[in-house]
């Protein structure tokens, strides 16, 4: 990162704005398409990025380790600054998190459930894990499909994994209009 603006700034620049409103975006991680995408689009339209990190996402290995590149925090953010390295972002990216653990709603936490009612069992965990698509890409088995599949539009002249940066690009470009975030990391740089 070329750029150093610090979250505080950001969101100061943000909750102060007068004539150009606008918030930070952000962004549950999902995959390395998802990362590449939204660091392309930061760099490109100058905007920071948030990643909102959530428990099932990136955890410690101690708890599981994360779904996203099966990761903790430490291989998640090596793994951003690996691609960050190789489209040369220049831009301000935040890792954050979002909320997680037991007591996540309202309910829980005013009838005091212990902590072992407020935490899924392993077997419910298993069973959302199953049904949740994106929480299948670890799996050997669907990363050999979805390399399948690449391989299969690569015969036909087609990049895949191309072709799903660009698609993201195009839905996370409605965002940025819509919430004035082109030429924000700038703005928020000139106005320290």
């Amino acid at each position: 990162m070329n750029k150093k603006v610090s979250i505080k700034k950001a969101v100061q620049y943000v909750v102060n704005a007068e004539k150009d409103k606008c918030t930070l975006l952000g962004i549950g991680p999902m995959s390395e398409n998802f990362h590449r995408a939204s660091l392309e689009i930061s760099k490109e339209k100058d905007f920071p990025l948030m990643y909102i990190a959530s428990r099932n996402q990136v955890d410690a290995y101690k708890f599981g380790g994360g779904y996203v590149f099966n990761s903790d925090q430490k291989l998640f953010r090596e793994k951003i600054e690996k691609i960050c390295k190789e489209i040369d972002y220049d831009n301000v990216y935040y890792l954050c998190r979002e909320h997680g653990g037991p007591w996540q709603r309202d309910k829980e936490r005013n009838d005091h459930l212990p902590e072992d009612v407020a935490t899924l069992d392993e077997n419910t965990k298993l069973q959302i894990t199953e049904l949740c698509g994106h929480y299948t890409y670890p799996k050997p088995e669907v990363e050999a499909e979805i390399e399948k599949l690449y391989n299969n539009l690569n015969k036909v002249n087609i990049n895949g994994r191309r072709y799903v940066v660009e698609k993201l690009k195009e839905e996370m470009q409605k965002h940025v209009r819509c919430f004035n975030l082109e030429g924000l990391t700038s703005k928020i740089e000139a106005s320290c």
